[in-house]
């Protein structure tokens, strides 16, 4: 809560793990709209799954955020299949 997300000032629950902060206005809802930033801040989320599962879910998602990093922003793309492309 307040770390290096600036905007997550609370923590949520299994429950109910979701809420939505618009930038905009820089507040948060438990609504979830489509204006903004759908945010999950469970704090025990590690003791709901597996190590394994959190192990596989890190390695599977690696990949794709160095393939996400090396790409042209969208505003640099000309189109999506240029962005898609790299």
């Amino acid at each position: 809560v307040r770390g290096s997300v600036e905007f997550l000032d609370r923590t949520t629950s299994i429950d109910n793990p979701y809420f939505m902060y618009n930038p905009i206005l820089n507040q948060t809802s438990d609504v979830i709209t489509s204006d903004g930033v759908a945010v999950m801040g469970v704090d025990i989320l590690p003791s709901e799954l597996p190590r394994e599962s959190s192990q596989h879910f890190g390695d599977a998602l690696t990949p794709l955020l160095r393939q996400l990093a090396s790409k042209k922003s969208s505003t640099q793309a000309e189109s999506f299949d240029e962005f898609m492309q790299g």
